[in-house]
């Protein structure tokens, strides 16, 4: 039930935003001596008195449930799933296939890295490698299914990183 008013709050908070997403932030306005605070939406505009009462009454009662242990579970959760898709972004990892030179004088050749086929210029046009930014290998694939598994194993790995760094059983 606590878990479902905190989901409920958070849905409901992202409001007519394009991504689906709604930002908030705090600005400090001080005049005549007297300091204001002011919430001030994702595009810049302030937030309406009865508004941003919904949205504090909100984060309190988000952040004062009593089983606190529930809310840092789907809070975590929820963090490492975007952190999973910022890691996923970085990473860059790809499949990417390369056409064999055609201006060589001799034919040329590698065995595949998955399945052990010796592959050659002359039978083929092209011939597949895993890219990433942080993953340099000269491991090569007559084919996209033979570096799939290399490739998804390298997100599971990938995953199994993030969860852990929130504390989740993946």
């Amino acid at each position: 039930m606590k878990n479902e008013m905190l989901k409920k709050f958070i849905e409901n908070s992202t409001g007519n935003s394009i991504s689906g997403r709604k930002y908030y932030h705090f600005e400090y306005e001080e005049s005549e001596g007297k300091g204001k605070a002011r919430l001030i939406d994702d595009r810049g505009y302030e937030v309406s008195i009865p508004e941003a009462a919904l949205i504090i009454e909100g984060l309190n009662n988000a952040y004062m449930i009593p089983d606190e242990e529930e809310v840092n579970d789907y809070l975590n959760e929820r963090n490492a799933k975007n952190a999973l898709q910022d890691d996923l972004g970085f990473e860059d990892l790809r499949i990417r296939g390369k056409l064999f030179r055609i201006d060589r004088k001799r034919n040329w050749g590698f065995t595949c890295a998955s399945c052990k086929k010796k592959v050659i210029s002359e039978d083929n046009k092209i011939w597949w490698v895993i890219e990433g930014y942080n993953y340099n290998s000269d491991d090569k694939y007559c084919s996209e299914e033979c570096a799939y598994p290399l490739y998804n194993e390298m997100l599971e790995n990938i995953k199994k990183s993030v969860y852990k760094r929130y504390n989740i059983d993946y």
